[in-house]
């Protein structure tokens, strides 16, 4: 993994994207402070699994994915016919060491692989807990308190998956 920060300019837009994944302006948008020269934008997941920012141009928004930018901007438009691949299996990791492009059905076994390989497991009063906890603070607080995703979360509160750890015997 390299330790040194590059900048690339996103095609038709007044942003730079580096990297690390991260993006910044390269030019004043607009009057007020928070757009001024080199002001690196915060990314949001909304709903989603990825990381997404919002560009200006010309007084429009636009939302791109950072991954598809990073890839688009240092490995050139997607292929026809192949998906952007975060490689570690963590679509928070939006470097450019840990991006690619692959077949939608490499991603899919590779994503199934990460899934069974990093289930999280849950102790019998942690899952009970979350069970408790549940009608009083929402899944994706739930998922943060118990850093694990919403989707494990559902499928705890509705009984699906094997998510029980096997506790050792002393």
């Amino acid at each position: 993994m390299e330790n040194i920060e590059y900048w690339k300019r996103i095609e038709g837009f007044s942003y730079e994207v580096s990297t690390f994944g991260r993006i910044r302006r390269c030019e004043v948008v607009s009057k007020f402070s928070n757009s001024m020269v080199g002001t690196v934008l915060n990314p949001w997941k909304g709903n989603e699994r990825y990381y997404s920012v919002t560009l200006v141009k010309e007084g429009k928004k636009y939302a791109f994915k950072v991954h598809k930018l990073v890839t688009d901007t240092f490995l050139g438009p997607r292929p026809i016919g192949l998906v952007v691949h975060h490689i570690d299996g963590n679509s928070e990791n939006n470097r450019l060491d840990n991006l690619g492009y692959t077949t939608m059905s490499h991603n899919a076994r590779a994503s199934d692989y990460n899934i069974i390989r990093k289930q999280t497991m849950f102790s019998a009063d942690e899952i009970e807990r979350i069970k408790e906890l549940s009608s009083h603070i929402t899944g994706r607080q739930l998922s943060n308190l118990f850093n694990c995703s919403c989707a494990t979360i559902s499928n705890i509160l509705n009984n699906k998956g094997a998510y029980l750890r096997k506790e050792g015997k002393s």
